[in-house]
């Protein structure tokens, strides 16, 4: 394959997931990590990436900015049961928190018939599917993230530090027994860590295709989480790696 020719693929997995790792590129394209570095900076010097450590992200914000309404189309029958079956573990009078992610977006669609039901969340999308109902919300607060539209930063930390629910639901965009849960930036792992603390249980939401991949910055260990929803599609190995006395697994069917 040609430089040119790969380079190009390299940018259209960019503009699905909005980052691209050094070994992944390796490994897909059977090239090594110099090989994989050197392509990083020549799109680089074209001004069409930004190099992070051990990849790189798209370097226009208006390509980042449509990330979030492509991923919603990405898997989407997975994250729509997944919504279902996690919806289905709220009850009227919880209080919950909501992170970000069209997973939890997902979730945030099916509990608009619940009664009495507190929303803590820093995602703005799941505000504005929730705006119209009559569950109480409350808004962290925080730094916008262009990719996500999430709030973050030290503002959203301290914010959630005011609240206690029943349960916390968080996604991720990568999950392995060696590295445990994975994801996008340090800000998110952040996060997500102070979610797990301000919750009696939290639940890990997230489709079967990011089973055995890890993402750039790890989110937390398995054992953090208590229940893991995924869907019908994992492999069956993965179920016996996850599915036991620590963790319960649940497993919405296409």
């Amino acid at each position: 394959m040609l430089a040119d020719e790969r380079r190009t693929l390299i940018m259209d997995q960019l503009r699905t997931n909005g980052i691209i790792k050094v070994n992944e590129i390796a490994e897909r394209f059977n090239v090594t990590t110099e090989t994989a570095r050197r392509d990083i900076a020549a799109l680089q010097e074209k001004k069409l990436v930004n190099k992070i450590y051990g990849g790189a992200v798209l370097a226009n914000p208006t390509i980042k900015d449509s990330l979030y309404s492509t991923r919603e189309t990405l898997h989407a029958g997975e994250k729509s049961a997944i919504g279902k079956l996690a919806a289905s573990i709220i009850n009227d009078q919880d209080t919950i928190i909501l992170g970000s992610g069209t997973t939890i977006l997902e979730i945030a669609k099916n509990i608009k018939h619940l009664n009495n039901l507190t929303v803590i969340t820093n995602s703005l999308p799941v505000i504005s599917e929730l705006m119209s109902t009559g569950i109480q919300i409350f808004c962290t607060g925080g730094s916008i993230g262009s990719i996500d539209m999430n709030m973050t930063g030290p503002f959203a930390l301290d914010a959630l530090k005011n609240f206690h629910v029943d349960t916390a639901f968080v996604t991720a965009l990568g999950i392995t027994p060696q590295t445990g849960v994975t994801c996008y930036t340090p800000d998110d792992a952040l996060f997500a860590k102070q979610i797990r603390a301000q919750a009696s249980q939290t639940v890990l939401a997230m489709d079967s295709s990011k089973f055995g991949h890890n993402s750039l910055v790890v989110q937390g260990d398995i054992e953090d989480y208590d229940v893991i929803i995924t869907d019908s599609n994992i492999s069956p190995d993965y179920v016996s790696d996850f599915d036991n006395d620590d963790i319960h697994l649940m497993i919405a069917q296409l």
